[in-house]
């Protein structure tokens, strides 16, 4: 997280913090509303040298997945796209506090959140991006398709 991250952070957490005094409800930081949330555990040192497990709540954004067009006629090939982790923010089990990741940490999650992420899960709560897959597979299973009239 970058040093204008951490400032932007802290002053939506002062806002909330305002907000909760003027009308008495919990309009928490703008980093719980990111979309997506896995439970995750590090090992870290201690000053003294001794192990300990953290555990923590990460919330995250990804960008859509487009796999790529590997085949076909050359103009309607294409490489994949997406898939990257845009927002990544950690808490304790209990969501009220932001847990700081080393660069190792966040590395470490953001690979795998990559690698693991449902993307077909995202596809079906956008109706758009399901009917785009849907006709992409359609137009791979028709190999007479080029050169017809329509």
């Amino acid at each position: 997280m970058s040093w204008e991250d951490r400032e932007m952070q802290k002053a939506l957490e002062a806002d909330g913090e305002k907000l909760r005094q003027l009308t008495g409800e919990d309009h928490g930081p703008w980093t719980h509303s990111l979309p997506h949330a896995v439970d995750w555990q590090f090992q870290r040192v201690n000053d003294e040298g001794d192990g300990y497990i953290i555990e923590v709540l990460v919330r995250y954004d990804i960008e859509p997945y487009v796999p790529g067009r590997l085949s076909g006629p050359p103009e309607d090939c294409y490489p994949p796209e997406g898939g990257y982790v845009t927002d990544l923010f950690a808490f304790t089990p209990d969501a009220n506090e932001v847990v700081e990741l080393t660069n190792a940490e966040r590395k470490e999650v953001t690979d795998w959140i990559e690698q693991h992420h449902d993307h077909d899960a995202d596809l079906r709560g956008d109706p758009d991006a399901a009917y785009d897959a849907w006709r992409d597979d359609q137009m791979d299973g028709r190999d007479d398709w080029a050169g017809e009239d329509f």
